[in-house]
């Protein structure tokens, strides 16, 4: 009887299913937070030994300095709109003005992330690195 009950449980609740799914949610962050060894070849490279040409580094540059002063401009009115709605107590749409700054603030930091790239003449930075280079950090 008991083993009856114990099978109908199981699969009621879809017990392999779960037991399925959150071994392979556990393999899946384990593998995504592991650290790679340090195979001893350089990662990052100059825009020489790249052999990108000269006409698409000043286009490229030119591009991502119009976005990147696009999205601070857009990030600047979005905040201040945000701070007006949480202000004003309409805190659902200042949630999603809050949101909005943060999707913002990603893409402003991608485009000045590959302006100085190309400004140090080195693909490949860390984002250790490009921190340092703002500040000129050693």
């Amino acid at each position: 009887m008991f083993k009856r009950t114990k099978r109908f449980l199981k699969s009621a609740i879809s017990f392999s299913y779960i037991k399925e799914s959150s071994n392979f949610v556990y393999t899946t962050l384990k593998n995504l937070l592991k650290f790679p060894e340090n195979s001893g070849h350089k990662s990052s490279l100059s825009l020489d030994e790249a052999n990108i040409d000269a006409d698409k580094i000043r286009h490229a540059k030119r591009s991502f300095t119009v976005l990147f002063w696009l999205y601070s401009i857009i990030f600047v009115g979005v905040f201040y709109y945000t701070i007006l709605l949480f202000s004003a107590g309409d805190f659902l749409g200042g949630v999603v003005g809050f949101s909005s700054s943060i999707a913002l603030l990603a893409l402003i930091f991608k485009y000045h992330f590959w302006l100085t790239q190309i400004k140090r003449q080195k693909l490949g930075m860390t984002v250790k690195e490009w921190f340092y280079s703002i500040f000129d950090m050693k």
